[in-house]
């Protein structure tokens, strides 16, 4: 089976572990809110519900596997109309449990996992999550912003009162633009333009993998990289991310790590 645990981040964020990717709640005086909603494996739900004291809805951040395929477990879904066309492929069982297997080492109980074990594909329609809508939770206010290039409807969610952005897989230590539905380098840097401009709401980002924070510079590094890329300038180093084979834009060892002291990486189709 699939075990979830969570973790009080501040005063009103939690951190949702499932196995490999993390939902964040967020908690207001009057109703809370579930960004994204892992594999759709095991009852999330339940374990939201056993938590969260007050009424809630749900922000699906991006159409990936990871984080949309539990979504048929809630009712009101929140999610950019223009991933709409990624949902059928990402959501099906045979993808679910391919990708989920990728996390066995560090979670066996995913061996254990049976076919009933996962929520079924969401068949009542996802509600449409616009750039600049904002979300009142009483005392806590969200609010979306559209950062294209992940996906073509990547969206990241300021935390107004707590100065916090989540950036999901949007802007990362190593942003994938190969990923099921990736845009464009110039297409994601015009996204990381208009994340700039929130540059003075936040302090803090926390994201869906791995260390659950990261360090704002991250965007700065990454938005350097696609004017690299876009100007033939960049490492183009071939290497292999998640199972594909792909450019590094920047050059890497064997753990794909920058080798030049920086931290953030763009990984891009290989030709």
């Amino acid at each position: 089976m699939v075990n979830f645990t969570f973790e009080q981040i501040t005063e009103h964020i939690f951190k949702i572990t499932a196995p490999g990717v993390y939902c964040w709640l967020v908690m207001g005086k009057k109703k809370a809110c579930l960004i994204d909603t892992a594999w759709g494996a095991g009852d999330l739900k339940a374990f939201v519900d056993s938590i969260c004291p007050l009424p809630y809805f749900v922000i699906i951040s991006h159409c990936h596997v990871d984080h949309v395929s539990g979504a048929a477990q809630f009712d009101r879904v929140y999610m950019n109309h223009g991933d709409l066309f990624l949902y059928e492929g990402e959501s099906a069982l045979s993808k679910r449990k391919q990708d989920l297997a990728l996390f066995q080492k560090n979670f066996p109980e995913i061996a254990d996992i049976t076919d009933e074990d996962f929520v079924p594909v969401r068949t009542e329609p996802f509600l449409d999550l616009r750039d600049g809508d904002v979300f009142d939770l009483g005392g806590v206010h969200l609010e979306a912003v559209h950062v294209k290039g992940h996906t073509p409807g990547m969206m990241m969610i300021l935390i107004r009162e707590e100065r916090v952005m989540f950036y999901g897989d949007g802007c990362t230590k190593h942003t994938f633009l190969f990923t099921n539905g990736a845009l464009p380098v110039q297409e994601y840097l015009e996204g990381l333009k208009h994340l700039k401009e929130y540059d003075g709401c936040y302090d803090t980002v926390i994201r869906s993998h791995n260390l659950h924070t990261q360090p704002k510079y991250i965007l700065d590094e990454n938005m350097e990289l696609c004017e690299r890329i876009l100007k033939g300038q960049d490492a183009r180093q071939l290497c292999t991310a998640a199972g594909h084979r792909v450019y590094a834009a920047a050059a890497v060892d064997e753990k794909l790590n920058r080798t030049d002291g920086k931290t953030a990486n763009i990984f891009y189709p290989a030709d």
